[in-house]
């Protein structure tokens, strides 16, 4: 039994997208189990209405991708059922057979502590948004393998990646609880990052599988749908970007690698700074300056 888990912020129409998709899938044993982080749209009366299948929690705040997940991890601890869990993004569409392949692998061996499917853009199908994740030590910088390249077979091997992106990703319930809750001082992005490390420091393996396909919307939460002078993505995204990778710098880059990807992070800060500076978006000024007191904090 899989329990799969969305998180819904005033995304109704995506969140719909996401679940009909899942109603056509081959694999018949899971449980979808969607949070809702305090909407103030109509989500809850409208998942209740059309979604009587789902496992439906509610949080009394917006807790952020982390908290709205714990939510449902911790849920899915304590219920006895389940055998594997999977965080989904609700601005995904998944294909019919994805599933199998990603139990197929994850069963294949011990050592591997999650999987990840292969992901392509929903408005360009053809289009890779994620082929796994890479790692710069150097940097500290968490990278994107195949983003924005068309989609040729190139990336059609399984293989072990250095992380695996929140956006899906599946392991055993056993894992979890060894493994703990992501952590909520995240709030959103580089969480994902977070828990892979924690992953490999236990000794496991991430794997991608390019046999299982997934489409992803891409950053629907952080976008304005309409351009303004701080542009399309929130202040707040870039808060979270500055402070979020200080937070992983922090905690998981080590030794002589602290030096240099500590020179990146500066590098990185000023860059922010002097751009949004020069175009005159002095709310993202504000959230980079916030972001880097938070993260040194």
């Amino acid at each position: 039994m899989v329990a799969i888990v969305l998180v819904n912020w005033n995304g109704y129409a995506y969140t719909a997208k996401c679940l009909d998709s899942l109603r056509k899938i081959s694999y018949q044993d899971f449980v979808v189990i969607v949070v809702d982080n305090a909407s103030t749209d109509d989500s809850v009366e409208q998942l209740r209405a059309h979604y009587p299948e789902i496992v439906l929690l509610e949080n009394s705040s917006n807790a952020g991708f982390t908290g709205g997940n714990n939510l449902a991890l911790n849920h899915v601890l304590n219920t006895a059922k389940y055998n594997y869990v999977m965080l989904l993004n609700n601005d995904t569409e998944v294909t019919e057979g994805f599933l199998e392949p990603l139990i197929t692998s994850l069963d294949s061996s011990t050592e591997i502590g999650a999987v990840q499917p292969k992901m392509r853009y929903v408005h360009d199908r053809s289009l890779i948004w994620n082929a796994g994740g890479k790692y710069n030590p150097w940097l500290g910088l968490p990278q994107t393998v195949g983003e924005n390249q068309r989609d040729v077979g190139q990336f059609d091997e399984a293989r072990a990646v250095d992380w695996i992106t929140g956006c899906c990703i599946l392991m055993r319930v056993e894992t979890l609880r060894s493994l703990g809750l992501l952590e909520e001082r995240y709030f959103a992005y580089f969480e994902d990052v977070d828990w892979s490390f924690r992953l490999k420091a236990m000794g496991k393996k991430l794997l991608y599988e390019p046999k299982s396909l997934i489409y992803h919307e891409a950053g629907v939460s952080g976008k304005r749908k309409e351009k303004g002078k701080e542009g399309y993505l929130s202040p707040f995204v870039i808060q979270l970007n500055v402070r979020n990778h200080l937070y992983f710098y922090r905690k998981h880059v080590k030794g002589l690698y602290k030096i240099s990807a500590g020179f990146y992070q500066t590098g990185k800060v000023l860059a922010y700074a002097l751009y949004f500076l020069l175009r005159g978006r002095k709310e993202k000024l504000k959230a980079v300056l916030k972001g880097l007191q938070e993260g040194l904090s």
